[in-house]
């Protein structure tokens, strides 16, 4: 086979690419210098070898920074999935964040925990089973005008499966009553319901069997 006696830069470029795709790479690969003086062999300006060399670090460091966060991301998620809800409450209280979404009317929100600590739930038990309604007390009420948002302090000793049973009520009337298992974000939405913030209502559960003690305020017990 005849050869040319010539190459123009473009067939220098063709025949390093398929070099490199024939053989395997040198295990210690190239200095600058080693890069740019191949390049004048192969005679590419060296400017263009420096820009192309400024590209390419620029893009191996976009991808050294997308794969850390792809990985942070990742543990982070895994911690979230492996950690106990009961650990995630922090310190002594735990925010229970609550938000009216309804455009003109406005509502009571009742928080209520278990007031009896002194016996552990079963866990295995459905959220609504694990205590009667009289054994609830109001920790806190608050009155949420359309639109308003608000934040009810819970106290640690919920035990192992901690839980928070909300009442919604239009004036004294009671709208809507549900258990939510924590950590959960709760709001009235805009047709009046009362659910969890996000994406469907995994810890949203039926209220508990009976009705409230005569006192029922945290206060008193």
């Amino acid at each position: 086979m005849n050869r040319p006696s010539t190459y123009t830069s473009r067939d220098l470029k063709a025949i390093l690419g398929e070099a490199l795709r024939e053989e395997p790479a040198r295990p210690e690969g190239m200095s600058a210098s080693e890069l740019e003086e191949a390049a004048r062999e192969a005679g590419i300006d060296e400017q263009q070898v420096r820009r192309a060399v400024h590209r390419v670090e620029q893009k191996r460091t976009l991808r050294s920074a997308v794969v850390f966060v792809a990985l942070a991301g990742a543990a982070l998620t895994a911690a979230l999935i492996l950690v106990p809800p009961g650990t995630l409450l922090g310190g002594r209280h735990s925010a229970l964040s609550l938000h009216n979404e309804h455009r003109q009317l406005a509502f009571t929100l009742e928080a209520l925990v278990p007031a009896r600590t002194d016996a552990a739930p079963d866990c295995r038990r459905s959220p609504e089973a694990r205590f009667i309604a009289g054994d609830y007390c109001v920790l806190q009420r608050v009155r949420l005008e359309p639109g308003r948002r608000a934040s009810v302090a819970l106290p640690r000793s919920l035990g192992p499966c901690p839980q928070v049973w909300v009442r919604a009520l239009s004036g004294e009337t009671l709208q809507r009553s549900a258990i939510f298992t924590l950590p959960a974000s709760i709001e009235i939405d805009h047709r009046g319901r009362l659910d969890q913030k996000g994406v469907g209502a995994p810890h949203m559960h039926a209220p508990p069997e009976g009705d409230l003690a005569g006192e029922a305020s945290c206060s008193s017990k």
